[in-house]
């Protein structure tokens, strides 16, 4: 009869293998990737797996050398393909966990990609699960992060696998004194200057002694309900990301008519949208009160990114919006003006007026059917003159511009050095009689 820990093995492979495949295997040598390699070797040919190991030597220790060569032999004798990798945490500065942890998952992407490896095996389990959620908890994390460790979860397009979250390391330990394989002790896990040996060692022992109750157990509950939690986030916040406008400067959120009715939504999509920066707490509090108080010409740097919002829209601006200069009168055909590839054509006298507003500028390209006349196209003074002498800023804030894309786009002039027509606002002064062109410009980088 299969022990609990196949049968969750066997389990996590139906549902994810699709046979065959080559997968790779984070092989430490300690008991939960020991008993990760023989569930994979009891299991290769119901799922025609083909394995390969992966080492890394993390310098902390004398023997580390020698147990690399132990694991070396022991493929060697498996038949198995085996990588190695030394690290120097001499070298490395800030959290050192940290900084090997993602030394280790560049290394196994690196491999996945050089030997076409379709998912990494790692060795966590429920009592890694239950340290994780404790120490969020601790530190402070939103409900949808005490979803902790992931069974499955993509790192930088490396698929990574954790089939023995649901045990303990007491049942991986026993299934492997079952079949008297022995594992190797790191005395590093029981070096209590870690956070993680202390957690595993000192706080969750202490904490179920004075509740009289298996705090890891509840622990690794709650991950599940913030996993579910997380679920119902993304199935909520996906119809809002799916009609965000993505534009050559960065992505428009228009939540004027959209506004989820849930804090704890609108911060989750926040955070989404702002992923692969840090983003406090009293961010995403002043980025919700901005958005719900409909505050205008508001900015929040995030990491590399600027935050705009204005009257309910935000923007996630990854490259500024340049300012375009003139360079002579514009001609028929294509000609190149700042990051613009602006073409000009004549139109029929059947051709309605219109114009493009900065809706469409967003996604990178204007367009107008204008008054024909002699235009060049350049940056304005705010303060200067348009539609019956009110300034063009006064012009775009009655007409709701945000304020910040006001400054860096281009108008058109005539020869006299007077704003015929900006692209902001979609409005366009009609004139009778006039031929008429059409002006279509694309932003280009190149």
């Amino acid at each position: 009869m299969r022990t609990r820990i196949e049968q969750v093995f066997d389990c996590f492979l139906k549902n994810n293998i699709v046979a065959p495949m080559s997968v790779l295997v984070g092989f430490s040598g300690g008991a939960d990737s020991l008993a990760l390699l023989y569930l994979l070797m009891e299991f290769r040919c119901k799922y025609q797996l083909i394995i390969h190991l992966a080492h890394i030597d993390h310098g902390w220790r004398e023997e580390s050398r020698r147990e690399a060569e132990e694991l070396r032999s022991l493929s060697s004798e498996l038949s198995l393909p085996f990588y190695c990798k030394v690290l120097d945490p001499h070298s490395m500065e800030g959290n050192i966990e940290d900084a090997c942890r993602y030394e280790r998952l560049d290394f196994f992407s690196e491999l996945c990609r050089e030997h076409s490896l379709r998912a990494v095996f790692l060795g966590h389990h429920a009592d890694d699960q239950a340290e994780t959620v404790l120490k969020r908890i601790l530190e402070g994390a939103s409900l949808s992060n005490l979803s902790g460790i992931r069974d499955v979860c993509d790192y930088q397009g490396t698929m990574l696998w954790r089939p023995l979250l649901p045990v303990t390391k007491k049942e991986i330990v026993t299934w492997l004194k079952a079949r008297q394989l022995v594992y190797l002790e790191d005395k590093t896990n029981a070096d209590q200057r870690f956070t993680r040996a202390r957690m595993r060692h000192t706080i969750i022992p202490e904490l179920s002694k004075q509740f009289g109750k298996n705090v890891s157990r509840n622990l690794c509950r709650l991950a599940l309900e913030a996993q579910d939690l997380r679920r119902d986030l993304d199935r909520e916040i996906e119809p809002l990301i799916s009609v965000a406008k993505k534009g050559p400067f960065g992505l428009w959120l228009d939540f004027s008519t959209n506004m989820p009715d849930s804090g704890m939504v609108l911060r989750y999509l926040l955070k989404h949208i702002c992923e692969g920066e840090i983003v406090t707490r009293d961010m995403l509090n002043r980025m919700c009160d901005l958005l719900k108080n409909g505050k205008a010409n508001s900015i929040v740097v995030v990491g590399s990114r600027k935050i705009y919002i204005d009257r309910k829209h935000l923007f996630v601006v990854e490259k500024e919006v340049p300012s375009c200069y003139g360079n002579g009168y514009l001609h028929e055909g294509t000609q190149r003006v700042g990051q613009w590839d602006v073409t000009i054509e004549d139109a029929g006298d059947d051709v309605e007026y219109e114009s493009s507003s900065w809706r469409e500028l967003w996604c990178g390209e204007i367009r107008a059917v204008i008054p024909k006349d002699d235009y060049y196209m350049a940056f304005p003074d705010l303060s200067e003159a348009y539609h019956k002498n009110s300034s063009l800023k006064k012009w775009w804030m009655n007409h709701k511009v945000p304020t910040f894309i006001r400054r860096c786009i281009p108008v058109l002039y005539d020869a006299e050095r007077k704003i015929q027509h900006e692209f902001l606002t979609g409005k366009i002064i009609k004139k009778k009689g006039v031929e008429r062109i059409v002006l279509k410009a694309l932003y280009s980088i190149s």
